[in-house]
């Protein structure tokens, strides 16, 4: 039977500070329920380092967080922040900045910290599978020395890290593009590329005369 558990300070005496400590595991223990009640609950702010993130439901939660006006950073590894079902985009759509890392290793955390006072961490990735079909485990720490600690560790991973930025959506064939008398690209309306004389034209002629996108607009 899942359950969690509030563990002693002598049970925690590894973490060689004062904490109370909630322990949860997966499938369908409270892994997820733990996670979102502590966004739900943030007042100020909450940074988190997760491996992988396709979980709607905490996405949810944390742009809730945002709205009312909680500080949320987010970090993901390199190779899974535009991964199908990331929810990085989403994310950044909504006003949360989101990093990447892009060292050779992997950006393999899985933590959070909650108001400088709660640490999210163990083995479970948010996403859906990690909920209801892995075993996983989760502890939700309330401690505000081994938070500060956390969060050192997130500043210096946030600081290395490279901002996500999701791609422009493609353009519509009927959509106006600017092409100029001697280039052979076409482009974005305010392109830095762009002179005086550009030329509008539709996104499907510019293509049928042979222009291609600019590199830097991204069309």
């Amino acid at each position: 039977m899942k359950r969690f558990v509030v563990v002693s300070l002598v049970a925690v005496a590894l973490l060689a500070v004062p904490a109370d400590v909630q322990v949860y595991f997966s499938p369908l223990g409270g892994c997820q329920q733990a996670v979102v009640e502590s966004i739900n609950k943030a007042a100020s702010e909450i940074d988190v380092a997760i491996y992988i993130f396709t979980n709607p439901d905490i996405a949810e939660a944390l742009v809730a967080a945002k709205v009312r006006g909680v500080k949320v950073r987010v970090l993901l590894d390199g190779d899974n922040v535009d991964m199908n079902y990331s929810k990085a985009e989403s994310l950044v759509d909504n006003g949360i900045p989101v990093r990447h890392e892009t060292g050779t290793g992997l950006m393999h955390n899985k933590f959070a910290v909650v108001d400088d006072s709660i640490v999210l961490t163990g083995s479970f990735n948010w996403t859906r599978a990690a909920e209801s079909a892995n075993d996983e485990n989760l502890l939700k720490i309330t401690s505000p020395d081994l938070a500060a600690q956390y969060a050192e560790e997130f500043s210096e991973l946030w600081t290395l890290a490279a901002v996500f930025a999701p791609a422009p959506s493609p353009l519509p064939q009927t959509e106006t593009v600017y092409i100029t008398r001697t280039g052979s690209k076409y482009h974005r309306a305010g392109c830095s590329y762009l002179s005086r004389s550009c030329i509008p034209i539709s996104l499907s002629e510019a293509k049928r005369r042979g222009y291609t996108p600019c590199s830097v607009c991204r069309p």
